[in-house]
C-alpha cells in the first residue's frame, strides 16, 4: 500500500503479515475436526491439509497467469479478493451445519 522507507520497516511489515497469515492454520484444523465430530476428525484434518497444500502449489502461478494476462495486479487482485469473498459466503451459509447445540456427540 505504501512504500517502506527502510529495510528493517519493511522486514517487520512482513514478519506482521507472516504471522497474520499463517496464525489461522491451527484454528482451521481445530474447526474442520470439530465439524466431523470424533468419527471424521482425522478424515476432515488431512483433507484441509490437502486444500491447503494444493492453494498454496496452485495460487500462486495462477496469480501470476492472471497478473501477466492482464498486464495489471489490479485484476489478479481482484480475482483473489472475488474468490476471498467467495470462501467468506459459503462458510456463512455453510456454517449453520455444524450443530453444535443438539447436545450429541458422534
Amino acid at each position: 500500500m505504501w512504500p517502506a522507507s527502510s529495510a528493517g520497516l519493511a522486514g517487520l511489515l512482513a514478519f506482521a503479515a507472516g504471522v497474520g497469515a499463517y496464525g489461522w492454520v491451527g484454528i482451521f484444523f481445530v474447526i474442520s475436526a470439530e465439524a466431523g465430530g470424533r468419527g471424521q476428525a482425522g478424515l476432515l484434518s488431512g483433507v484441509a491439509f490437502a486444500s491447503i497444500v494444493l492453494g498454496l502449489l496452485v495460487g500462486p502461478p495462477v496469480f501470476g497467469l492472471l497478473l501477466e494476462g492482464s498486464d495489471s495486479y489490479a485484476v489478479a487482485w481482484a480475482v483473489y479478493a472475488a474468490l476471498s469473498g467467495l470462501v467468506a459466503l459459503v462458510s456463512v451459509l455453510a456454517g449453520p451445519a455444524i450443530d453444535r447445540e443438539s447436545g450429541v456427540r458422534s
